[in-house]
């Protein structure tokens, strides 16, 4: 996500700060990718409140992370993915913009399997990368996903619909919420800003 950020940048962001509880993995990509990329690694937890002083980002990306919060600080459920939204909102400066996406409710990542069929029988990929376990992968990337399914099903991880979501979104004071779909329509894309003038700025400043 990092590096798609940088490349629709076209040069514009001056620094990343990717974050993640295991770093050992990007640390690796990040040596790959040379040092065109301005991206500081940064081990911390959603699941806890961020080691960021408030106003500190311009923008937050979180592709497929938020829903899977179960635990925030020994709460769960939507108490917890709402902490989490809380903190997105503490560390983006005044305009600036979250987004994030997630499954939705009721979620069929079966299709999103299927949609994937035809790539997985391409030989090409097979001879040009000499990778014979595509679909072996498949398959398990499958089994796992419907485990997400399950998890969701049981209000361990939390999908929402974009109605109860935006709710969320509006009780934490983000505006301008919007919505795409993506995956087969299996997952929900939102963009939300914080606003410029924070509402208890407006009342006492």
């Amino acid at each position: 996500m990092s590096q798609l950020v940088w490349k629709k940048s076209r040069g514009s962001v001056r620094k990343i700060v990717g974050m993640d509880i295991v770093l050992s993995p990007a640390r690796e990509t990040l040596r790959t990718l040379g040092n065109d990329l301005p991206l500081e690694l940064v081990y911390a937890s959603i699941g806890e409140r961020l080691p960021f002083d408030e106003a500190t980002f311009d923008g937050i990306v979180a592709n497929l992370v938020l829903p899977y919060v179960a635990d925030f600080e020994g709460k769960t459920g939507m108490e917890a993915l709402k902490e989490t939204l809380r903190e997105m909102f503490r560390v983006l400066k005044p305009a600036g913009q979250l987004v994030w996406s997630t499954p939705k409710p009721n979620v069929r990542f079966e299709w999103v399997f299927l949609a994937s069929i035809p790539d997985m029988i391409n030989p090409m990929p097979y001879i040009r990368q000499r990778d014979l376990t595509r679909i072996i992968q498949g398959l398990r990337i499958l089994r796992h996903a419907r485990e997400i399914q399950a998890k969701g099903r049981k209000g361990i991880y939390t999908f929402l619909s974009t109605d109860e979501a935006d709710g969320l979104l509006n009780g934490l004071g983000f505006v301008s919420s919007t919505w795409r779909k993506a995956f087969t329509k299996q997952v929900l894309v939102n963009r939300a800003l914080k606003p410029k003038v924070i509402e208890s700025q407006r009342t006492h400043g």
